[in-house]
């Protein structure tokens, strides 16, 4: 008789996290818009951690959203997830007035063209890599709010205990990490949203307990465990 192996997979991030609708920017005019971004991004550095005073840090919001657990492999212990990151922060050198530009409350600009934090997946399978992509457009809020949506197929070790096989309930983390910057630069200060299922298919192998996750984050590194 075929087995059914059943998980219950507990989702956390350590920063030891279809079509999306948005609202579309409000400039009456071209003109407009490109007067707004010329202005912006005159004397607008990514290099320049986004805060006027250095002295304080980056208060990041970091929530997690899973549309698929793809793999369990026993053997590798290894896990794989698709699904989005939604990371939130202000960027204080980023802020307009919309009554001066025809009342343009949202723009889009390209990833790379502004200072993100540099969040990577700690226990992954393969080397560090860029959250996103190229081709990836942030919204940026007059007020500087500013929101990143990552979406990506991630891999992740997964230590597991197959004694109850083929019964067995096994407990995986999604582990994320700021690289370069300390906690005094960059804080994950909490997850609005937390760990949300979106268009999740359930996998034919394994169950997810989705009453079962939670998002931790150090107070001492820069770091967020997905469980």
């Amino acid at each position: 008789m075929k087995t059914t192996n059943h998980l219950w997979l507990e989702l956390g991030i350590t920063v030891c996290l279809a079509c999306f609708v948005i609202d579309p920017v409000t400039s009456q005019t071209s003109n407009d818009l490109k007067n707004l971004v010329d202005t912006l991004f005159a004397s607008y550095s990514p290099k320049v951690r986004p805060v006027v005073n250095q002295q304080n840090p980056l208060q990041l919001d970091v929530s997690f959203y899973v549309s698929s657990v793809n793999e369990v492999n026993e053997v590798d212990e290894k896990m794989v997830t698709t699904g989005y990151l939604e990371l939130s922060w202000t960027d204080e050198l980023l802020k307009w007035t919309p009554a001066d530009y025809n009342n343009t409350d949202t723009i889009f600009v390209p990833q790379n063209d502004i200072w993100k934090p540099d969040l990577v997946l700690k226990n992954g399978f393969k080397k560090f890599e860029e959250l996103g992509g190229k081709f990836y457009y942030l919204s940026i809020v007059h007020v500087g709010s500013v929101i990143w949506l990552p979406f990506d197929v991630f891999e992740t070790r997964c230590s597991m205990d197959i004694t109850k096989f083929p019964f067995d309930t096994q407990s995986c983390d999604i582990k994320f990490i700021t690289w370069s910057h300390t906690v005094d630069q960059i804080e994950i200060s909490k997850s609005t949203n937390g760990i949300q299922f979106y268009n999740y298919e359930e996998n034919g192998v394994w169950k997810t307990n989705q009453n079962l996750k939670s998002i931790l984050r150090s107070n001492y590194s820069g770091s967020l465990c997905i469980t």
